[in-house]
């Protein structure tokens, strides 16, 4: 439980940003993939596996900023093949397994969001975007597409308190897959500023751009795998 003074603090600071001003907060998430034992399987075999396709999928997302449109299409294929297989062996080993750490900077001119060697830069006065890697350390431009509406509060259902705060779930539709998304309306939602106008995670970007608040938990189920992203700090 969240002590009470750092609730307010948090809460002010929530507010603070809906308006433009305040100061930077950063989130960092946790992305994890579990599934159910399968009897047979080497976990050391899994876990080497496991690591190889991970360096694969963070070189290949690290080299998707500054790719041409038609490579990228070939990039874009490639982390579908390592995300699925990964999910595989999710599934054959059981339990869960941590596939990727975000952290996203929320200020009240920019936010940043860091992955795996890949840095995207957005100002929010003018919406432009720039993600530095280690292929391209001048930054390339992102096409971002123009913030969506917010759902309404009503379409939400209470959810679980996280960090101290109150809760709203969202279940909603995309890429032919369903979603809970668990939001703080009492902070404001970077990833309304975060949403491409293409790419893999478009659709669903674009979805919890619409969140009325902070996302603090998402998850999704990939055949015998849940795949979540969920905040492990705020600070």
């Amino acid at each position: 439980m969240i002590a009470p003074v750092r609730l307010l603090l948090l809460l002010l600071i929530g507010c603070l940003l809906g308006a433009g001003e305040g100061v930077p907060t950063e989130f960092t998430f946790v992305e994890t993939i579990a599934g159910r034992p399968v009897s047979g399987i080497d976990p050391e075999v899994v876990a080497a596996l496991t690591a190889s396709h991970k360096q694969r999928l963070v070189q290949a997302r690290a080299e998707l900023s500054s790719a041409t449109p038609l490579l990228a299409r070939q990039i874009r294929a490639d982390i579908g093949a390592y995300d699925a297989e990964i999910a595989r062996l999710a599934v054959a080993v059981g339990g869960t397994i941590e596939i990727g750490r975000r952290t996203y900077t929320v200020g009240p001119e920019r936010i940043i969001v860091l992955t795996e060697g890949v840095r995207l830069e957005v100002t929010l006065a003018s919406g432009a975007a720039l993600a530095f890697s280690s292929q391209d350390a001048d930054g390339a431009p992102v096409a971002l597409a123009r913030p969506p509406t917010p759902l309404p509060l009503a379409e939400g259902k209470p959810g679980p308190a996280m960090f101290g705060l109150p809760t709203l779930v969202f279940a909603f539709a995309a890429d032919g897959r369903d979603y809970l998304a668990t939001v703080a309306p009492g902070l404001a939602n970077p990833f309304a500023h975060l949403v491409p106008l293409e790419g893999e995670d478009a659709r669903v970007m674009g979805e919890l751009g619409r969140m009325p608040g902070m996302l603090l938990d998402l998850r999704f189920t990939v055949g015998e795998a849940e795949r979540r992203l969920t905040c492990v700090d705020i600070r």
